[in-house]
């Protein structure tokens, strides 16, 4: 064999093993990616119902939750309330289309997921906001 067709075969069988093992790990991170993006659309499916429950059900229990105004919210149960109260007044004919801009695994079972959502809603809803 000369000596270009050594140098040659080498790599190649380098970079075979290397995308393989890429392939290996992006069929698990996809299949994981699948899941993260799942829950996404499960808490835009309820949003579009306008079913609190339905929007608070993929939260943990003790979910920590921070509104788009800053206002701070603990638990699934008071997610549910608070969304079911938005749903009959200010955002009852609203509609939100979230779209994931990131997804990234900190570990095998934590993600961060970056969403950017469209939220659209009639300004005369608004004088129907529930009072604080």
């Amino acid at each position: 064999m000369s000596r270009w067709k050594q140098y040659f075969v080498l790599p190649a069988l380098t970079l075979t093993a290397a995308l393989s093992v890429t392939a290996q790990t992006a069929q698990k991170m996809s299949a994981d990616e699948t899941a993260v993006r799942q829950v996404v659309q499960r808490v835009q499916d309820g949003w579009n119902a306008h079913d609190g429950k339905a929007f608070a059900a993929p939260f943990a229990a003790d979910a920590d939750y921070v509104v788009v105004n800053g206002m701070y919210t603990k638990g699934r149960d008071e997610i549910e309330k608070g969304h079911t109260a938005i749903f009959t007044t200010i955002y009852k004919d609203s509609r939100n289309i979230g779209t994931i801009k990131s997804v990234r695994f900190l570990r095998k079972d934590v993600a961060v997921v970056h969403v950017a959502w469209n939220l659209e809603f009639t300004a005369a809803a608004q004088s129907e906001r529930p009072k604080p």
